[in-house]
């Protein structure tokens, strides 16, 4: 996980390590099972070192959500912008984001089964995940429609992969690839995927 702050010191590397506790915290044992006490003692600290930086667990959870999906897209991201034309620039952003979840078992559920868990909130959290893959999955040029068609598309992916780790093994998820490649590519061709 990211830890980066744009504010170095001590308060930042504690608040990091909570959020990174938290997603371990979540991924093993389940959003409804994972405690403020839990994370605090995952993470090596009080539980009143936890309430100085985080109001309630939900309050954790959302920001290690987010501190967590914002790396995941940031190296997509990176991994988009270092090729040329669209098809390959999806196929890499997707590369990086299957290659991150499958690598961390704990991340993916936390991030793609148990947000599903902890409220509106997190909802709201991740439909914000969703449109910022959207941007990165959007063809060039912006023709009528291709923010809608973006963000449906990312909305699929995200569906996809979530399906594919709540029915198998994060390890996996590299396998989905080729397939999620061709189908996000098929829906970004004027006229969108063939009927044959």
């Amino acid at each position: 996980m990211c830890t980066q702050s744009d504010r170095p010191g001590v308060e930042d590397e504690e608040a990091a390590r909570i959020r990174a506790a938290a997603i371990t915290v979540v991924g093993r044992d389940g959003y409804r099972c994972a405690s403020a006490t839990a994370i605090a003692r995952e993470a090596g600290v009080s539980e009143a070192t936890f309430a100085s930086h985080f109001r309630s667990r939900n309050d954790c959870f959302l920001a290690a959500y987010d501190a967590a999906t914002g790396c995941l897209l940031a190296a997509a991201g990176r991994a988009a912008v270092a090729e040329r034309g669209s098809g390959a620039r999806v196929r890499a952003a997707l590369q990086a984001v299957l290659n991150r979840l499958g690598a961390d078992p704990l991340l993916a559920r936390a991030c793609l089964l148990e947000v599903r868990r902890a409220g509106r909130a997190a909802l709201a959290h991740e439909d914000g995940v969703i449109e910022r893959l959207g941007g990165l999955l959007a063809p060039s040029g912006d023709g009528a429609g291709a923010e809608l068609t973006a963000q449906l598309v990312a909305g699929g992916v995200w569906e996809a992969i979530r399906d594919a780790l709540a029915k198998g093994s994060a390890a996996d998820l590299p396998k989905l690839l080729d397939e999620l490649h061709m189908w996000v590519v098929e829906r970004q061709r004027p006229g969108g995927p063939s009927q044959e």
